[in-house]
């Protein structure tokens, strides 16, 4: 009698999970809400050099560059000349320059390249771990570009070349 309640009781958990996820699954049923539309942006809490915090994730509305770098790297000292040579292509998106850096690094690098002056740069630091687990293992630079919807439209890891990355702007 036990192993036929423990069937029973199995075989009604299937069918419940496969019911939900069936649901969720048909946009069709008009019983189901529809599963609000989640942007690209990195789930990841980034702090300015001011020491205020803000959630990546909500930076939608409009486009967005991230520059992943490291003060130390040549390749991302490059880059940074780069983007200040045509900072006037970006003036539509909001730069955020990422590092795990300390915040003297980064204000020195966003200072050295001319970068902290621009109303639409910002330098932001996190750790590691959060680098990692966000974007996964990257080169630096990394550059990622965001629409205003907050979707991915092109990234670009390792040193590349600003033309590329001006004609996906």
């Amino acid at each position: 009698m036990k192993k036929i309640v423990i069937g029973f009781m199995s075989v009604l958990l299937v069918i419940g999970v496969a019911c939900s996820s069936n649901k969720k699954r048909n946009p069709e049923n008009p019983q189901v809400a529809a599963t609000p539309a989640t942007n690209d942006l990195p789930a990841i809490t980034l702090t300015k050099l001011d020491g205020n915090t803000f959630a990546a994730k909500s930076l939608h509305g409009h486009p967005v560059v991230f520059v992943l770098f490291q003060a130390s790297c040549d390749h991302c000292q490059r880059e940074a000349k780069q983007i200040k040579t045509h900072i006037d292509s970006f003036r539509s998106y909001q730069l955020y320059f990422v590092s795990a850096d300390t915040p003297a690094e980064a204000s020195k690098f966003a200072d050295d390249y001319e970068l902290s002056g621009e109303s639409n740069v910002t330098f932001a630091l996190t750790d590691v771990p959060g680098v990692l687990n966000t974007f996964g293992p990257v080169s630096t630079p990394s550059v990622y570009i965001y629409n205003a919807a907050g979707k991915l439209t092109a990234k670009f890891n390792g040193e590349t070349d600003i033309d590329l990355i001006l004609k996906k702007l």
